[in-house]
């Protein structure tokens, strides 16, 4: 984050990576990365996001499954992937249209949904933490995830490979804070405020992700974390506290 600050400050244009890698290596760089941007980075995070919110959708309306009704199968050496459209992947398609309208309409309107939306996620994950620690904290859970033995018997380096993995939704999580120099060209102190939102956004973003895990650890067992419905986790513990209830809030 210091580092992107640095460039932040150094080239306070739109453009964000696009504009580091054009002046700091090549034209081309820059070009290439612009492209792979475009086509795979940032619209694969945007469908990833959207089909997020479909899940989450789908608590309220149980018609919205994740079955697809109009496609093909792909078979690949990593496995098979269901291609084509369910009634998921349509509301993620339709949300991303109608976040793309609004963003259209102009700068100011889509400034005051993001910071409403982020301001929801941000109290709704605190009230998450407090409740996993207090009021839905199970002592199975505290035994079975942070006592001996589960970690016993199992030597850090077989580890390895399963905190790899668990990285990619870590990593994922954290990912796009940087996308914050895209907007350079925008700000009336770029300098300034680019390196504070940067910075805090990832110091922010780090202790709201360790907090929740601490959450979900402490109320779920770790079965119940990697079979969650639909890898819905925080709606998994927040039912686990109050029944069906707290599913609903939670979503």
């Amino acid at each position: 984050a210091l580092t992107y600050s640095e460039l932040a400050a150094l080239f306070p244009r739109a453009g964000g990576q696009y504009v580091y890698l054009r002046e700091g290596i090549s034209p081309l760089f820059g070009y290439l990365y612009g492209w792979t941007l475009f086509t795979v980075i940032q619209t694969g995070t945007i469908a990833a996001v959207a089909v997020a919110f479909a899940r989450f959708t789908s608590v309220f309306i149980p018609t919205l499954t994740p079955d697809v009704f109009l496609g093909w199968t792909a078979h690949l050496p990593s496995g098979d992937i269901q291609m084509g459209l369910s009634s998921q992947r349509v509301l993620a398609i339709v949300s991303v249209v109608v976040l793309t309208w609004i963003n259209v309409r102009g700068v100011r309107t889509a400034a005051v949904l993001q910071t409403t939306l982020t301001g929801i996620k941000l109290a709704t994950l605190a009230a998450l933490v407090v409740l996993g620690v207090t009021l839905g904290r199970s002592h199975l859970a505290l035994t079975a995830n942070f006592g001996p033995v589960f970690w016993g018997g199992t030597s850090f380096v077989h580890l390895l490979p399963s905190i790899g993995a668990a990285m990619i939704g870590a990593l994922f999580s954290m990912d796009a804070w940087n996308n914050v120099g895209f907007a350079a060209g925008e700000l009336k102190d770029p300098k300034r405020d680019l390196a504070f939102a940067m910075v805090a956004g990832v110091c922010v973003v780090v202790v709201l992700y360790l907090l929740a895990n601490l959450a979900y650890l402490s109320s779920l067992s770790l079965p119940a974390i990697a079979h969650a419905p639909q890898d819905r986790v925080a709606t998994a513990a927040l039912q686990a506290m109050f029944g069906d209830a707290g599913l609903i809030i939670m979503a």
